[in-house]
């Protein structure tokens, strides 16, 4: 009989199928990487957008990193990405929203100036082709 405690290693052609599969796919990982930053599209922004559900409204921003700034925050400090304009027009918007009708969503990370800027005036027109109000519009 054999014995329960007894687990048999993987094969050795397993082993090396799987350290080959490990390289191949760090290697796709970073020829894309490579191919962002040489598009320029490579950074450390992110771009999200923050919509009140009840009536459609939507502001659409961009911040420094991966995680989705804090809306509380937010209403009192502005961030080094949001202009003074938005920023004010932000603060009004969220004095008058209750918090739990906002709902947060992430449209783009990792990406440059340039970029996140492209993607957020893309979301915006997207937003207002669809009759939604943008908030920082600027109209």
């Amino acid at each position: 009989m054999a014995d329960p405690l007894y687990r048999p290693s993987p094969s050795r052609k397993a082993a090396i199928d799987e350290k080959t599969k490990i390289a191949k796919l760090r290697e796709q990982r970073l020829a894309s990487d490579a191919a962002r930053r040489e598009a320029g599209t490579w950074g450390d922004l992110s771009v999200g957008e923050i919509v009140h559900g009840p009536s459609g409204e939507v502001f659409v921003l961009f911040w420094r990193g991966r995680t989705e700034p804090d809306l509380m925050r937010l209403k009192r400090t502005r961030s080094a990405e949001i202009s003074v304009s938005e920023h004010e027009r932000l603060q009004e918007w969220l004095t008058r929203r209750a918090p739990a009708s906002l709902t947060r969503s992430l449209v783009g990370w990792n990406l440059s100036r340039a970029e996140a800027r492209r993607v957020k005036e893309a979301r915006i027109a997207e937003h207002k082709a669809s009759g939604r109000h943008v908030v920082n519009d600027g109209s």
